[in-house]
């Protein structure tokens, strides 16, 4: 899912969706990110180690006089060191420190020092020689230590050594956060100087803020089917490393250079600047408290730890969500120049936000910017580490609760009473359940069919799929060479569907049966056309993959193969060599061709001894034959039929007819006979003829075929600023006067992109209508395909 980067500060970035276009403060509740662990996701967890920490520090002469720090104080030897913790402590014969004041790193141990325990938490290390003598002791700073640890065994934690106020280089004069910088009582890692010597405006690097901790993978609407978490977003300084370390334990958790991001960041819609660092963090877990230290190339100085406030355990009663955070914390008050009245995101519950099941990125008709949305916020009294949100429902179980930390100025949850006053809460995500409930239903596949607006055509064109999947969060169908996929998906809280047009982004949220959307999803598929002359059918195979959530390695897969249908078989020609013969028969030549055909044969009437009658090849061929004498005295005529046939198709057949002449008469003897006769006189002359009547011939009447539009499927498009919605209407004999009614009303706008595509803009209506189109050849039939509905 895109996460959010919300903008702290003029300058910073700001992170939009990649489709809707909409602003962070809506997007940012989006960026819920799954655990993959309950490790520390409680209070008591939290609690269960105190990290070794300084807590004073102090530089001494050799007599014990404290040394007023200076840029131009050198260290020299027998200089006393003393750092002061929070705890018991021990050392080992073996251990260093090393220290930077800006310029020069050198360490000392041993070898260069002498170590005394003046109290059980309390070491002073008096330097004998080494590097660090010579070193300015203005801004000295304990960059790295080792050996050094608590009696129970925890090493020394610099990072938590080193939290700082918050002060906004770029907003120094807003109320909301301290304007001057001062020593953090009980936090510093310096020998010298205060913790605001370095970064906002002074040598060195300044704390990064943490922007987003997404503790576990999570899966995305639209882009590659995984995210790169686990990852800690932050901001920073050009030519910058950002370090991510574990409070508690001083455990680095991972490093990553200013203005690099792993690969697939950009296509998520995230912003990518170089101010951004999106540090991989492979073993970060839920509430796991992190803190982030900076360093730059040009400077030996490490900055100092930005810590806000962080979640540490959530409890939930019916509608009400509490959250437990590791220090004290308040809701901020709107400044001056934000009006509420005109932006109903600030300081509000809507922050927090869950999403059920705890895996889920969409199910059919949710929201997905608010799934559901808070309704009230119980602010927390001066002192109290706990924040109640109610939401208009029960809350289900297990959950993934989501809080986002607005950037400056717009945030609800702040240190309030504490040294990180004014610190804002970081984005953070958080698992409430069951353990067992951390690994989601395996996805499955109830549904990938045909729908049955759609038909398989000899022209190919484009069909309708209809899918669904269970417990799964991506689905994407994949086709072979020659087709496409458009895959639909429904955008957070619209009525109509949107489409993904392009192949390389035909991964979206997978579509549930639910009583609103009961075949689930649909996916537009384009076939090409049958071209094989041969008659035989293309069949092409597409896969529905349904991913569950991402690091959990489940998906569940389903083809569907397409047939897509020779066209009728025709024969092209059909011709005999010669047409007629003599009485004594011969042979002729029977030469055909024939188109998209499977089969091919040959009749005769009547049959003859050797005739051709029987399978004969298909497309262009030639076939001989020889006719028998004919010995009687009538002509003789033999009927040559070719039939072309396809299965499931009309065969077609063609005719030529071959005479053999009549055998000659036998040869007579004529006889002269000598008689009298008697002439008879003449009949009397016959009477007048009558005229003939002439029957006029009328050839028969030119019978057109008919150009009667056919509906046989009606597609919802998108939806105008208006609100009305452009479909598409696919069917045959669609023309450029056609007129479209939607039930008795007629369509607001058409455009009739080709003789099986045109596209209407609906009127004003509501519930089921049949889509009828009118032109001068007719008007559609009312069929099941051309019912739509609003």
């Amino acid at each position: 899912m895109p996460k959010d980067t919300t903008p702290d500060g003029a300058g910073r970035p700001a992170r939009r969706h990649p489709w809707r276009g909409r602003s962070t403060l809506i997007a940012g509740l989006v960026a819920a990110s799954l655990p993959v662990a309950v490790i520390g996701s409680s209070p008591a967890a939290s609690a269960a180690t105190t990290p070794l920490v300084s807590t004073a520090t102090a530089e001494l002469s050799a007599g014990g006089a404290a040394i007023t720090p200076s840029a131009t104080t050198p260290l020299v030897a027998g200089d006393q060191l003393r750092v002061t913790f929070n705890e018991g402590v021990s050392i080992p014969s073996t251990w260093s420190v090393e220290l930077t004041d800006g310029s020069t790193l050198a360490s000392f141990d041993a070898s260069s020092s002498t170590v005394t325990g003046i109290s059980a938490d309390v070491l002073s290390f008096t330097l004998t020689s080494g590097g660090v003598i010579g070193m300015q002791t203005k801004d000295l700073e304990v960059v790295s230590a080792s050996g050094i640890s608590a009696a129970g065994g925890g090493q020394w934690n610099l990072v938590d050594s080193g939290e700082v106020l918050r002060v906004d280089p770029l907003n120094p004069t807003d109320t909301t956060s301290p304007t001057t910088c001062s020593l953090i009582p009980g936090h510093t890692r310096f020998f010298g100087g205060t913790n605001c010597d370095i970064g906002f405006g002074n040598p060195g690097p300044e704390p990064p803020d943490v922007f987003d901790i997404i503790p576990v993978p999570t899966t995305d609407l639209v882009g590659p089917p995984l995210d790169n978490a686990p990852e800690v977003i932050t901001n920073c300084a050009g030519y910058s490393t950002d370090t991510v370390y574990d409070l508690l334990t001083g455990t680095q958790l991972g490093k990553q250079a200013c203005g690099t991001w792993p690969a697939g960041e950009s296509t998520l819609g995230n912003t990518t600047g170089t101010s951004l660092d999106y540090i991989p963090t492979p073993s970060l877990v839920s509430f796991e408290q992190v803190g982030v230290v900076e360093t730059l190339p040009s400077s030996q100085y490490l900055s100092a730890t930005a810590v806000p406030p962080q979640l540490t355990g959530i409890q939930v009663s019916g509608n009400s969500a509490t959250f437990d955070y590791n220090t004290a914390v308040k809701c901020e008050t709107p400044p001056p120049a934000v009006d509420p009245s005109t932006d109903s995101f600030n300081h509000t519950a809507s922050q927090y936000s869950y999403s059920y099941p705890w895996w889920a990125t969409t199910s059919a008709g949710a929201d997905l910017s608010y799934p559901p949305s808070p309704e009230s916020i119980s602010c927390p009294a001066s002192g109290s580490t706990a924040i109640t949100v109610a939401y208009a429902a029960a809350i289900p179980t297990p959950v993934r609760f989501k809080f986002t930390g607005y950037g400056f100025g717009y945030y609800v949850v702040a240190s309030t009473s504490t040294p990180t006053v004014g610190e804002r809460a970081a984005s953070e995500s958080a698992y409430y359940g069951p353990g067992g409930a951390l690994v989601p239903p395996d996805p499955s596949i109830s549904q990938l069919a045909l729908d049955s607006s759609s038909a398989l055509q000899p022209s190919g064109g484009t069909l309708i799929l209809d899918y669904a999947a269970q417990n799964a969060v991506q689905c994407s169908i994949t086709g072979p060479a020659g087709t496409s996929v458009a895959m639909q998906y429904r955008d957070s809280g619209d009525s109509y569907p949107q489409w993904s047009f392009s192949p390389a982004y035909s991964k979206v949220p997978c579509e549930e049966p639910a009583p609103a959307t009961p075949l689930g999803g649909e996916a537009e598929v384009t076939v090409p056309p049958n071209t094989n002359s041969n008659g035989q059918p293309d069949t092409y195979t597409f896969t529905l993959t349904a991913s569950g959530v991402a690091g959990q390695g489940a998906v569940a897969a389903k083809t569907l193969t397409l047939t897509v249908p020779a066209p009728q078989p025709a024969v092209s020609s059909f011709a005999v060599s010669k047409s007629s013969l003599d009485s004594s028969g011969g042979a002729v030549t029977l030469s055909y061709a024939t188109a998209y055909a499977q089969s091919c044969s040959l009749s005769v009437s009547p049959a003859y001894p050797g005739d051709p009658s029987g399978p004969v090849a298909c497309n262009a061929s030639n076939v001989s034959t020889v006719l028998p004498a004919n010995t009687a005295q009538t002509p003789a005529s033999y009927r040559f039929a070719l039939t072309a046939s396809t299965p499931n198709e009309p065969a077609a057949t063609a005719g030529a007819t071959v005479t053999v002449a009549a055998d000659a008469p036998p040869a007579t003897t004529t006889t002269t006979t000598t008689t009298t006769t008697t002439t008879p006189p003449p009949p009397p002359p016959p009477p007048p003829a009558a005229t003939p009547v002439v029957t006029p011939v009328v050839p028969a009447p030119h019978v057109r075929p008919s150009l009667t539009p056919d509906v046989t499927a009606i597609v919802h498009g998108r939806v105008t600023t208006k609100g009305r919605t452009w479909v598409r209407i696919r069917g045959t004999n669609f023309e450029r006067r056609d007129t479209v009614r939607f039930g008795r009303r007629l369509a607001i706008r058409i455009r009739v992109v080709n003789p099986h595509l045109l596209l209407a803009l609906c009127p004003p209506g509501r519930g089921w209508v049949q889509v009828t189109v009118h032109t001068a050849r007719g008007t559609s039939v009312k069929v099941r395909s051309s019912r739509f509905h609003y």
